[in-house]
C-alpha cells in the first residue's frame, strides 16, 4: 500500500511518539491540525496501523516472561486449529498476549506470576488439546525469562523500523519516569477499559464504569505517568510490504555476556532497526524482527552467527524460525485485556 509523504511523516511520528494527540502531532510536524487528524483516521480506517496499550506486567505482580516455539509436522499442526476456539478461555490462555503461526511453525509469548502457574497451564492444555501428544519428539522448546533478571530493551517498538522504511528521522520524546504507587480497584477498572479498547473516548469509559469523566481522565493520565501502561502503535506489516517474520532464541555464555553489557550492537556495524522485540539475560534471550524478503532476513542471521563465533558469546547455534507474514496467522495479536481480566475479575 502506497502512502503519501504527509502520511509517511505522520505514521513515523506516531510510532516514535504514540502518546501524542493529533494536535500535538500537528505542532510537532508543523502541519495543519485537520490534515493530521484526517490522515490518522484514514490510515486507521484502512487498517494501516492500530493502537494498543500495554500493561506493566512487573508492576502488576507478574514474575515470568514465557516463550514457547517450535516446528510441527503438518498432521500434528491440524490439532492446533482447536486452539482458535479457546481464545476466550481465560484459564487456558489468559497469560498469552501474542502468538503467530505459519504453516507448521510458530511461537507464543505469555506472562505468568510464577512457575506453578506455567505448569498448571500446560496441564490444562494437555486435557483440552492433548498438547503432549503433538509436542512429543518435535522441535519445540519453552523459554522462561524472570523479569527480575531480564532486560527488555524493546517491547514491540516499531518506530525505528517504520522511520527507516520511509527514510525519515524524527526525534522521540523522552520516556516518562515510573513512579509506582498502590493501584486501587477504581484505577484497575479504568486500566482494563483502556487496555481492552485503546481508542475509547473518556466519555465512553466514564459511562461504562458509571464514573465522572473528570475522574476517568485523571486516572488515565496517572496510569501513563506512573508507568502502569504504555501506548504503542502497531503497523500492519503485510500491508506495508513486509513478508518475513524472524523469531530467534539463543543461549549465551554468561562470562562473555557480562563483559559485553556496555557494547552497542550498532557499534559493531549492523543496523538493528528491524528488531521490534528483544528480551534477554546473561544465559539466553529471544528476538523478533520483520523483513521485506527472505534474503534480507538471512543477512541478519548470518551476522549474528558470525558475531557469535567471533566473540564466543553464543554457547550453541541459535534456533531461528522464518515465518511468512503474508500466509501466517496472528492467533493472538497484542491482546492484553485477558491478562488483566484474569487478575482483577
Amino acid at each position: 500500500m502506497k502512502l503519501n509523504d504527509v502520511e509517511k511523516r505522520i505514521i513515523c511520528a506516531l510510532c516514535k511518539n504514540p502518546d501524542m494527540s493529533a494536535r500535538e502531532l500537528a505542532e510537532f510536524l508543523d502541519l495543519n491540525y485537520w490534515t493530521v487528524y484526517k490522515s490518522i483516521n484514514k490510515m486507521r480506517g484502512k487498517g494501516i496501523f492500530k493502537e494498543t496499550i500495554i500493561p506493566n506486567f512487573k508492576a502488576l505482580g507478574f514474575e515470568l516472561l514465557v516463550i514457547g516455539y517450535g516446528s510441527l509436522t503438518k498432521k500434528k499442526m491440524d490439532v492446533l486449529q482447536e486452539v482458535k476456539t479457546l481464545k476466550t478461555n481465560l484459564k487456558f490462555s489468559s497469560g498469552v498476549f501474542y502468538s503467530f503461526a505459519e504453516s507448521y511453525r510458530g511461537f507464543v509469548l505469555a506472562v505468568s506470576k510464577n512457575y506453578t502457574e506455567v505448569v498448571k497451564g500446560l496441564i490444562y492444555a494437555e486435557r483440552l488439546i492433548r498438547v503432549r501428544e503433538f509436542l512429543k519428539g518435535e522441535n519445540t522448546e519453552m523459554v522462561i525469562l524472570p523479569f527480575e533478571i531480564t532486560e527488555i530493551p524493546l517491547f514491540f517498538d516499531y518506530s525505528n523500523l517504520i522511520c527507516k522504511e520511509f527514510k525519515l528521522d524524527l526525534e522521540k520524546r523522552g520516556e516518562r519516569k515510573e513512579r509506582m504507587k498502590k493501584l486501587s480497584m477504581k484505577n484497575a477498572k479504568v486500566m482494563m477499559e483502556i487496555v481492552k479498547n485503546p481508542e475509547a473516548k473518556i466519555l465512553h469509559i466514564a459511562k461504562r464504569l458509571n464514573m465522572a469523566p473528570q475522574s476517568v481522565s485523571k486516572i488515565k493520565d496517572r496510569l501513563f505517568a506512573e508507568g502502569y501502561v504504555s501506548k504503542k502503535i502497531i503497523p500492519n506489516l503485510p500491508l506495508l510490504g513486509y513478508d518475513v517474520l524472524v523469531f530467534a532464541h539463543w543461549n549465551s555464555n554468561p562470562e562473555v555476556m557480562e563483559k559485553m553489557q556496555n557494547i552497542k550492537i550498532e557499534a559493531l556495524g549492523y543496523d538493528m532497526s528491524n528488531v521490534i522485540f528483544t528480551a534477554y539475560n546473561s544465559l539466553e534471550g529471544v528476538a523478533i524482527a520483520p523483513f521485506k524478503s527472505l534474503k534480507e532476513s538471512r543477512d541478519i542471521v548470518s551476522f549474528f552467527e558470525n558475531f557469535g563465533e567471533e566473540t564466543g558469546v553464543l554457547t550453541k547455534e541459535p534456533n531461528i524460525l522464518f515465518l511468512s507474514l503474508q500466509e501466517g496467522v496472528a492467533m493472538r495479536d497484542h491482546e492484553y485485556y485477558p491478562i488483566l481480566a484474569s487478575i482483577f475479575k
